[in-house]
C-alpha cells in the first residue's frame, strides 16, 4: 500500500547497543525509505513511529534525514 504512494517500508533488525526505532530517507525524487527495527515488537510502538515518520515526510524538507530513538 505504501509503494504506490512513494513510500518505501523496511523492517530491519535493531542495531544493538541503540536506542533507534525507526529512520526515514529520501533515496529518490519522490521516493522515501522509512526502516523500522523491531526493538519493540508491539503494535501500539510499530504503529506510533509509523505514523510518526510519516510526519516528518509530510512536515519536513526532502533533503533531511530523520532517526526516532524512544
Amino acid at each position: 500500500m505504501c509503494l504506490p504512494c512513494g513510500v518505501v517500508l523496511a523492517f530491519v533488525p535493531h542495531l544493538p547497543k541503540t536506542y533507534v526505532n525507526e529512520a526515514t530517507r529520501w533515496i529518490a525524487p519522490g521516493m522515501v525509505m522509512i526502516e523500522g527495527s523491531v526493538r519493540h515488537p508491539y503494535a501500539d510502538v510499530v504503529w506510533f513511529n509509523l505514523f510518526h515518520e510519516l510526519g516528518h515526510i509530510l512536515l519536513h524538507g526532502k533533503r533531511r534525514m530523520y532517526v526516532n530513538e524512544h
